[in-house]
C-alpha cells in the first residue's frame, strides 16, 4: 500500500468513495478539489495495486476559523491556538480491515502536528456505533464531547442524503476528538 497526495486525475475515484462513505451530496468534487496542492489544505489517498481504495482530508486553522466553520456552537479548550481539522477518513468498502485508514490518519497528523498544537477530528456517531472511536482512540485522541444531530441543519440546507438516515434531515449526532 501506498499513500501519497491526491491529484486532479484521482478526484472522481474519490467521490465514488465519499459517496459510499458518507452518502449522496455529502461531499463534492469541487469541494475535493479545494485540497489539491493549497496551503494548509491536505488530502492523502491510499493506493494499492494502482487503485485508489481511500482518502483523507484535512485543513489548518487558527481556533477562531474553526469555530466558524463546525456546523454548531462547540466549546474548545482555551489553550488551543492553531488547529489540524482532520475533516473525512473513507475507505473502499471492499477493502475494510487492512489498516489503510489507520495508515491514511498516521499520515496526515504527521503532516499537521508540524504546524498544529492541537489535532481536531469529528467523527460520525449512529446510536452506539462510532466508526471511527477505535482508530481515533488508539492513535491517542481523546473524546471531548457528543454532539447530537450535528448533521441535521446542514443536511437540510444542502440537501445531501445521509448513508444511514437516508433523505434529509440527517439525525446521527458527531463525536468530538483532540489530540
Amino acid at each position: 500500500m501506498k499513500i501519497e497526495q491526491a491529484n486532479k486525475s484521482q478526484l472522481n475515484q474519490l467521490l465514488l468513495i465519499a459517496n459510499s462513505a458518507f452518502g449522496d451530496k455529502f461531499i463534492s468534487k469541487q469541494e475535493l478539489s479545494t485540497y489539491i496542492n493549497q496551503p494548509n489544505q491536505y488530502l492523502f489517498v491510499a493506493i494499492i495495486d494502482n487503485e485508489v481504495v481511500g482518502f483523507i482530508s484535512a485543513e489548518t486553522c487558527n481556533k477562531t476559523e474553526l469555530l466558524n466553520k463546525v456546523l454548531q456552537p462547540i466549546n474548545l479548550p482555551k489553550n488551543i491556538t492553531n488547529t489540524g481539522w482532520i475533516k473525512q477518513v473513507a475507505v473502499n468498502p471492499n477493502c475494510f480491515r487492512k489498516g489503510i485508514a489507520n495508515k491514511l490518519l498516521h499520515s496526515v497528523t504527521t503532516a499537521l502536528k508540524n504546524t498544529c498544537d492541537t489535532l481536531f477530528c469529528i467523527s460520525w456517531k449512529k446510536g452506539a456505533v462510532t466508526p471511527m472511536s477505535n482508530l481515533l482512540l488508539k492513535n491517542k485522541f481523546t473524546l471531548h464531547k457528543t454532539i447530537p444531530n450535528y448533521w441535521y441543519n446542514d443536511s437540510l440546507t444542502k440537501q445531501y442524503n445521509c448513508d444511514i438516515c437516508g433523505t434529509p434531515p440527517c439525525k446521527c449526532s458527531a463525536e468530538l476528538y483532540l489530540q
